[in-house]
């Protein structure tokens, strides 16, 4: 029987998102077998030392473990599995790795629990859903014209994963307020463009889905991500229950998918949990599957050790002193980041942001440097020209990922938002840049209400937005920041990929603190749409007197003109020879 996850892609190659360009049913005689190859799950558990019993059951297959915690741990399910390239849209040949990433990292309540050391940093990572796709380096290395067309695959490719139907147009574009288009979909124009030859989209959760770290109050990402109108909803999850009912607390859901040489495609999907304490818990392993049970001690000198399925007993597991490295306090440097708004209620505000750093000696010697991350909604922008004349001033160096419109309205836009990816030159503990910002204008009210566009608080003559809390590292090269990298597979797949930095080939040595004196709030003014009807009105009763009046005035001059003509005498030529 196929697994729940087969299914999962299987769902993903309906005729209907095949019908883009770039897309066709492969050959079936060269077809592979349907059947998931090599499908493995690995249960990490960190914290206080379980109580760990094989569970007796009928079918060998299903037999897993009853768990007794003593308090809450954090829980990482790591499954990977290879299944043919036709139970999805055919994989575009320039793509290499697609990504989906849920976070809740920073709109959580502060969980009084210690982070693990395959957590990522606090601050470092959006909440919300990241969707991105990369192409291999031989594709950049080309030249633009050829990762411009990687970039339209892999964007057809993404649509179609995430089950993205245009509403009226071939070229993935819609009508705003289109009822057809579902919030959780994402048309190809939908993303931005990244790194060499990448692709990103971000979709922050909404305001109903604030997320605490206690019980009775949490969003659990398997449930929202099956409870969704895209392809997640078949998203296969982890057999972790008590009573019959999940017993996670879902802080972090990623899948990937890798393009293997023989043509399959590798799909890995990792949740990092909550896991509550109970006397009756229970792990199922998933079917046709090796599964494995790992308990890692919060330090090296704990007795951390390894279960199987497929062998009795418990065996000990070596954990290296890297793996609690990773997120050793007294080597990184601490810091804060602060971002304040400037003439935030005019149509050109100011980011004025300040990111400190504590010197250390790589910050010192230039090895290292402070990279400072600005994410922008569709209804403001940054001005990439502006942005090279002042950046002399700024004192930084910066990329800027997203479309160049400076003059369309904030309601046609396709894309997402954009981002400034900002950074200190070498030698300096302290980025401070005054970023320029622009406000699109916004349609007049004239079919429908405009005011709270994008899910934004509604308003009457103004709109109130809060931009998301600048995100601020101290960036290392790869080769400074200590990496797992043991041998062992279970320890090796913990290791969190950060979104948008992985994609951009970016590795955080050190996140800095968001200030309490962050002030993100911009203020757009808008038309008042509660007098739509009357400025509706007035407008057409203007322009039809205006036009009356024209009518009349040019009517007026021509009758004139044939009056003075006719009262002008007429002269005889033939007098004058009188």
């Amino acid at each position: 029987l196929l697994t729940p996850i087969v299914w999962f892609w299987a769902a993903l190659a309906p005729v209907h998102t095949l019908s883009h360009s770039h897309m066709s049913h492969p050959d079936p005689n060269h077809a592979a077998s349907n059947t998931p190859l090599l499908e493995a799950e690995d249960h990490v558990i960190f914290g206080h030392e379980p109580t760990v019993v094989p569970s007796k059951s009928d079918d060998p297959a299903a037999a897993g473990w009853n768990l007794t915690t003593v308090g809450a741990s954090w829980h990482v399910w790591n499954y990977e599995s290879i299944v043919d390239r036709l139970d999805m849209p055919l994989w575009p040949d320039a793509m290499e790795e697609a990504r989906v990433v849920l976070s809740s990292e920073m709109c959580r309540h502060k969980i009084h629990l210690p982070p693990a050391p395959f957590m990522p940093q606090p601050g470092i990572e959006y909440c919300g859903i990241h969707v991105s796709a990369t192409a291999g380096a031989a594709v950049a290395a080309q030249g633009d014209v050829e990762a411009a067309a990687a970039r339209i695959q892999m964007r057809q490719w993404m649509s179609a994963f995430m089950e993205w139907s245009p509403a009226s147009t071939d070229e993935g574009t819609y009508e705003h307020n289109d009822d057809r288009r579902s919030p959780d979909m994402i048309s190809p124009a939908s993303f931005v463009n990244i790194g060499a030859s990448g692709i990103y989209y971000f979709k922050p959760f909404a305001p109903s889905h604030a997320l605490s770290g206690h019980m009775g109050s949490r969003l659990d990402l398997i449930d929202y991500a099956v409870g969704s109108g895209h392809i997640l909803r078949e998203l296969a999850f982890p057999q972790v229950l008590q009573r019959g009912r999940s017993w996670l607390d879902n802080h972090r859901v990623e899948i990937s998918l890798r393009r293997t040489p023989q043509g399959f495609v590798k799909v890995a999907v990792q949740s990092i949990s909550l896991v509550h304490p109970s006397a009756d818990i229970s792990v199922l392993p998933r079917a046709n599957a090796t599964s494995q049970l790992a308990w890692i001690g919060p330090t090296q000198d704990s007795r951390s050790f390894v279960v199987s399925s497929r062998a009795p007993g418990r065996a000990p597991l070596e954990v290296p002193s890297v793996f609690y490295a990773q997120h050793d306090t007294s080597t990184q440097p601490g810091g804060t980041v602060t971002e304040r708004t400037r003439d935030f209620s005019s149509f050109h505000p100011s980011l004025h942001i300040v990111a400190q750093a504590d010197l250390i000696p790589r910050l010192e010697s230039g090895s290292c440097r402070i990279d400072t991350f600005v994410f922008l909604p569709p209804t403001y922008f940054f001005d990439p020209y502006q942005l090279h004349e002042v950046r002399g001033g700024l004192g930084m160096d910066y990329r800027h990922y997203g479309p160049v419109e400076l003059e369309k309205p904030a309601e046609v836009m396709r894309n997402w938002g954009s981002i400034l990816h900002i950074w200190q030159r070498p030698h300096l503990t302290e980025l401070d840049a005054l970023v320029p910002i622009h406000a699109r204008y916004r349609l007049p009210p004239v079919l429908d209400r405009t005011v709270g566009y994008s899910g934004e608080p509604a308003g009457t003559t103004h709109v109130d937005t809060a931009l998301l809390p600048a995100i601020a590292a101290v960036m290392c090269p790869t080769a400074e920041i200590p990496r797992l990298k043991s041998g062992n597979s279970i320890l090796d797949k913990l290791n969190v990929r950060l979104a948008l930095l992985d994609e951009l080939g970016l590795a955080a040595f050190s996140v800095l603190t968001t200030s309490p004196d962050t002030d993100t709030l911009v203020r757009m003014p808008v038309g008042d749409a509660t007098y739509a009807s009357q400025i509706r009105t007035a407008t057409l009763v203007a322009f039809g007197l205006g036009a009356a009046y024209v009518v009349w005035f040019v009517r007026n001059l021509l009758s004139q003109k044939k009056t003075t003509s006719a009262d002008k005498p007429t002269t005889n030529k033939g007098s004058k020879r009188d």
